[in-house]
């Protein structure tokens, strides 16, 4: 899933330049959602807290393909989002945004960690969909806004001052 990740944040970041000039949000919703649609699909693929049974025909395949194509969608919206997020809290540094947003990653990621010894097994991959599903929730509500972009074009079109006395 790592590899399908970076292959899927080059080629996004491809398409977000193009395609998706300041509607980075929109973008984010649909790579969240496909990765929903991507994971859900794993765990309807494989024995679950709901029932011991798949409720969709497994194969090997279909789990492989589930997995690399639910880590690419994740791991494309990765750059979109810390790019996002930089645009949003202009004239805070970029590194500031980045560094508070990964320290949230690694603190929720550490609760997982701490907390799945304890957790049902077989509910993992459900807690994993219905988080991306709440996450996507989340993102909708979310107010986009180009601060930065706003500020450096604004400081282009501004006239440059000449002092006609030096």
């Amino acid at each position: 899933t790592t590899i399908a990740g970076i292959i899927g944040g080059v080629c996004v970041g491809v398409a977000a330049d193009r395609f998706y000039r300041r509607r980075f949000k929109s973008l984010l919703l649909f790579l969240f959602a496909a990765a929903s649609v991507s994971f859900a699909w794993l765990t309807l693929s494989l024995p679950s807290g709901f029932d011991d049974r798949p409720l969709l025909p497994v194969a090997d395949w279909s789990v492989t393909v589930a997995i690399t194509v639910g880590g690419m969608f994740l791991g494309a919206s990765a750059p979109l989002f810390l790019e996002l997020a930089a645009e949003m809290t202009h004239p805070v540094p970029e590194g500031t945004s980045a560094g508070i947003i990964t320290l949230v990653i690694n603190a929720a990621c550490l609760v997982v960690v701490a907390v799945s010894p304890y957790a049902p097994r077989l509910w993992m991959n459900t807690f994993l969909t219905f988080g991306l599903v709440g996450c996507t929730g989340l993102l909708v509500m979310v107010k986009e806004e180009y601060r930065r972009s706003t500020s450096e074009a604004s400081c282009e079109a501004a006239p440059v001052y000449e002092d006609k006395f030096a």
